[in-house]
């Protein structure tokens, strides 16, 4: 049986109203877009691994010394990006065209979600104000500028359960046959974090709720289902063997015997920032979780007085969706929707990762969140008014905030002192010289504005993660170092270098390593690989 939808207010149908959010997210997304594209390690890869299909060079890094194989990042959303730059070659003008496929990913993906917490019993109003929501916050924001695969991801999601909820028989084959195509398309658009794909990829799970009184046809699906998947796993594996993820990196990035340590360090701040409101602020009101941080501009008092009071409200907040989905239980999609909401939100929660990333990987399950929030609203009288103004004021709030977030990262990554310094590289140095990059560098736009060949994640002095990429390279030299403080990840010219350049701003530095100290350097980092190479 199908949830009945309500009625919408007279003369706004439901399709009215997601055309009318579908445009609203658009022109937010296009409007607010910012010059600091490919900034991060994920979008950076993203961008490369889009560059090289494009190219026909396969799915590797055909920018850095020896075109080394992208072995983290799955194929599916650079295979997606590179459609844009076969149609728009010339890098990074080209970058409008791809901003503009964002928008309208970021517009489906908000309009699958209406759509979606209608299917969920949710009146159209509060769906629309909740997608309105999602859609202008900070976090959502972000994921649109640093083109990251999150939003494509959520799109697939609210898609196969909206099909789904529409079908009168979700236990036959074909629904089999989409389900396992779900888990494997989930896989594709997210590799890197292969149990949280696991997590959204246990689609299978809805058909086989249904067939729960059958236990060797449950059995039967849950298997058909994670076939497509396992078998791309196993491919990815063996593709990618001895290149990322060797046995060295992970012990360096979980040293033994500090892995508990860290991992309890981590879910200890998950649950501080669930406490203080940053969570819930990240998903539904950017300027929520910072207001302590605003007012303590006006002294320590002004700060602990709003931090009270925002947890306070927060907890008010997280009672009312507990209580919702405590309501939502009696419903008839209840179950298998929660079932694998449920699965992939303990892969989230549980999962080895730094902090900064629960909210982000909670995205393919904001609409149910959002339905609980209405399910659970206090039934006092004349507190309905008053949670659709709270609804208003977080949309304000969020399309205020915007002009101030695009601004902030215009600055934060400087592009035009990165392209300043691309272009002294290219008329410093012949051509074929190597120069090594690090972490958090937009990497792909320094090749294109350089012209010279990169090396990846030069022993980059804080993050185990960098000597992944340096050690599929086999440890090459390189005859100048770019650094930065820039983004979120910074470092600093290596010990004994030269500055040979820094740009306007002070923000980009070129070194020249001293040949002793960096030989030394990386032998120690690829032991038995040599200094020479």
């Amino acid at each position: 049986m199908v949830p009945r939808l309500k009625t919408a207010p007279a003369g706004l149908t439901d399709a009215r109203l997601a055309v009318f959010l579908g445009l609203f997210a658009l022109a937010i997304h296009w409007c607010f877009r910012a010059e600091s594209f490919g900034p991060f390690q994920d979008s950076a890869h993203y961008l490369a691994g889009a560059k090289a299909l494009a190219g026909g060079h396969g799915y590797t890094m055909s920018d850095f010394v020896g075109a080394p194989k992208i072995a983290v990042y799955a194929p599916g959303w650079p295979a997606i990006l590179s459609l844009v730059w076969r149609l728009a070659p010339e890098f990074p003008s080209h970058m409008p065209a791809i901003q503009a496929l964002m928008a309208l990913i970021m517009a489906g993906t908000s309009v699958a979600g209406f759509l979606w917490m209608r299917r969920l019993d949710v009146p159209a109003a509060p769906a629309w104000l909740a997608a309105a929501i999602w859609t202008t916050t900070l976090r959502t924001h972000e994921y649109g500028v640093w083109r990251m695969s999150d939003p494509a991801l959520s799109l697939l999601t609210f898609v196969f359960a909206l099909c789904w909820m529409s079908s009168p028989d979700r236990s036959s084959a074909r629904w089999w046959l989409l389900a396992g195509g779900f888990s494997l398309a989930a896989l594709l658009l997210r590799t890197a974090s292969l149990g949280l794909a696991l997590g959204i990829g246990l689609a299978g799970l809805v058909g086989a709720w249904r067939e729960r009184g059958n236990r060797p046809r449950m059995l039967a699906m849950l298997a058909s289902t994670s076939v497509p998947a396992l078998c791309f796993l196993v491919a990815w594996k063996l593709w990618s063997r001895g290149g990322y993820g060797s046995a060295e990196v992970v012990a360096g990035l979980y040293p033994p015997g500090k892995f508990l340590g860290w991992y309890a360090g981590e879910k200890y701040k998950d649950l501080v920032n669930l406490v203080v409101g940053r969570l819930w602020g990240e998903l539904f009101c950017s300027v929520f979780g910072r207001i302590p941080a605003v007012a303590a501009r006006h002294g320590e008092p002004a700060f602990w007085a709003t931090r009270i009071l925002v947890v306070v409200l927060n907890a008010v907040f997280t009672f009312w969706i507990a209580r919702g989905f405590w309501s939502l239980r009696v419903h008839e999609w209840a179950g298998p929707l929660f079932l694998v909401a449920g699965t992939y939100s303990a892969f989230v929660v549980l999962a080895p990762m730094p902090e900064a990333y629960l909210n982000r990987y909670l995205m393919p399950v904001w609409p149910l969140i959002a339905a609980a929030v209405w399910e659970g609203r206090p039934s006092l009288r004349g507190l309905r008014p008053v949670s659709f103004a709270v609804l208003v004021s977080a949309l304000a709030a969020n399309v205020a905030w915007l002009p101030r977030a695009r601004t902030h990262w215009n600055e934060v990554f400087a592009m035009d002192e990165l392209k300043a310094t691309a272009l002294w590289i290219r008329d410093s140095t012949p051509p074929g010289t190597p120069v090594a990059v690090d972490y958090a560098l937009p990497f792909v736009h320094l090749a294109a504005w350089s012209g010279r060949p990169l090396v990846s994640d030069y022993y980059h002095p804080r993050w185990a993660w960098s000597y992944v990429g340096y050690l599929q390279q086999g440890c090459p030299a390189a005859e100048y170092v770019v650094t930065s403080d820039q983004g979120y990840q910074r470092s600093e010219p290596p010990a004994g270098s030269t500055e040979m350049f820094r740009s306007r701003g002070g923000h980009f530095i070129v070194s020249r390593p001293d040949p002793v100290l960096d030989a030394a350097r990386r032998a120690a980092i690829c032991p038995g690989q040599g200094p020479g190479r």
